[in-house]
């Protein structure tokens, strides 16, 4: 793995027995040499960064948090790959935009689509004035009539 760092681990239940209270992380170099120790777990999770590279993961729960081997208590695994599209160089490259010619014909229709749409927004607005001038002489008429007791 060329990113040579681990982000996060997450333990759900505690170790059993109950006396056992630590998690280590561990991971497989790619050299073949012994598993390297990433760190104590704490409470679930821990950040890690690493030198070498490595092709796995594991976690053991251990009885001592100082410990420089694995036992044989592995509760988690995972295998780490390189993502392929990460590694190749990549060069942007813009998006041809396609020529566009308007014949006459499209023009005037583009204009009198244009004008339509003019035509309906100044409908709307003349339909939302009337609405609101409807519901001020309601509201005049209201005021005016109501009994004064």
């Amino acid at each position: 793995m060329s990113d040579k760092s681990f982000d996060g681990a997450s333990l759900i239940y505690p170790p059993r027995p109950p006396e056992v209270t630590t998690y280590v992380m561990w991971a497989t170099p790619i050299s073949g040499k012994g598993p390297l120790r990433l760190g104590d777990l704490g409470k679930g999770e821990a950040r890690f960064q690493v030198k070498q590279t490595f092709s796995s993961l594991f976690v053991t729960i251990e009885a001592n948090a100082n410990v420089k081997a694995p036992s044989s208590s592995i509760i988690m695994t995972g295998g780490v790959e390189p993502i392929s599209f990460l590694q190749r160089p990549t060069t942007p490259t813009p998006t041809p935009e396609p020529e566009v010619t308007i014949t006459e014909e499209e023009s005037s229709s583009t204009s009198s689509l244009s004008t339509r749409e003019k035509l309906l927004v100044a409908l709307r607005r003349a339909g939302i004035a009337a609405v609101i001038a409807l519901v001020a002489i309601v509201g005049l008429i209201f005021v005016v009539t109501r009994s004064r007791g």
